[in-house]
């Protein structure tokens, strides 16, 4: 995969490097074109394993002098072996943690586990007829949804484990930092937690993320309210000095001229919350912004409130934040 080399901030870099793990692949093919001719014609070409790759091509005229060397392009076959030897390292090292618990919960989830790895190494085991067959792609959208498959089974398994495995739920909640760009798509990397410690000054704004983890059912009817926040002394921060946004996201499908992690979407917008939210059963994680403002006079310590999801099925979970408030003013 090319890598830029001085770039300055977000602009355009031309220059670049290739890092290399296999020597170099030859094709060559014979187009025959008149004076004056303009043609077009598909060189066909086997590659014989997936990857990154980065192609060249350079035309020679009939005596070997060069015509024409292009600049060359990258391009990726989606490396279908190694996702899914992931996917099953991953799940594997989920179901470690819940063979020692005796609950139904931890049983039901385990046996969940062995299921899915089962259908990720029978997909493994035919990876290479895919390959030969020209079914490649199809194996790679197949992945795709084993993916989402995994990742929240994975948040499941964590989220029940945090809850003890009393109950196996039809979503979950954690807290995170702002700094944290959360997925709707891809693996939620960071700790499932149901509490979070931030620090303010007075008179400063700061934010954190309330992150819904649905399980496969869709959740209908969310809204997200906050408590007041009480100090130490009994000192109260109002919920009026809370705002609660929705994390909305865009598409990105287009490759810039700087390198990106990944095309697809990435959280940007924060929404006003008007009404209740419907979250789909499919995605992954989806983020909510909390801002608490805190008052010019209010006093130093330790705060703590409660931020709580209910929805049409009724009261849902809720995460704690303790707040310290620092004794400065901004």
């Amino acid at each position: 995969k090319p890598e830029f080399i001085n770039q300055k901030g977000q602009g355009p870099s031309t220059q670049f490097i290739l890092p290399m793990t296999k020597a170099p692949l030859h094709f060559e093919g014979m187009i025959k074109v008149g004076p004056g001719v303009e043609k077009e014609e598909n060189i066909a070409y086997e590659l014989n394993e997936e990857g990154s790759f980065y192609a060249t091509a350079t035309c020679y005229s009939a005596d070997g002098q060069v015509l024409l060397r292009n600049r060359g392009f990258w391009f990726e076959i989606s490396p279908n072996r190694s996702r899914l030897e992931e996917l099953i390292r991953i799940t594997s090292a989920g179901i470690a943690g819940s063979q020692y618990e005796d609950s139904n919960s931890a049983k039901e989830l385990s046996v969940q586990g062995q299921n899915l790895i089962k259908s990720l190494q029978d997909l493994l085991s035919g990876a290479g007829d895919d390959w030969k067959d020209g079914s490649w792609e199809e194996l790679t959208a197949k992945i795709t949804g084993y993916e989402t498959d995994v990742y929240q089974y994975l948040n499941r398994l964590h989220y029940t484990s945090l809850n003890n495995w009393e109950i196996i739920e039809d979503y979950g909640v954690t807290a995170t930092h702002s700094l944290n760009k959360i997925s709707r798509e891809k693996n939620y990397t960071y700790p499932i937690s149901n509490k979070i410690n931030i620090s303010a000054a007075r008179n400063e704004s700061e934010s954190f993320q309330l992150v819904v983890l649905p399980f496969g059912k869709d959740i209908t009817g969310l809204t997200v309210s906050a408590s007041e926040f009480v100090g130490e002394n009994g000192e109260i921060i109002p919920e009026s000095s809370i705002e609660i946004s929705f994390v909305e996201y865009n598409w990105i499908d287009r490759q810039p001229s700087y390198l990106i992690e990944y095309l697809g979407w990435y959280p940007d917008p924060l929404m006003p919350i008007n009404a209740p939210i419907n979250i789909k059963g499919g995605e992954i994680s989806r983020p909510f912004w909390i801002t608490i403002s805190v008052p010019e006079d209010a006093a130093p310590g330790i705060y703590t409130g409660t931020v709580r999801c209910d929805t049409d099925d009724g009261s849902g979970p809720a995460v704690t934040i303790a707040l310290n408030v620092w004794d400065f003013v901004l």
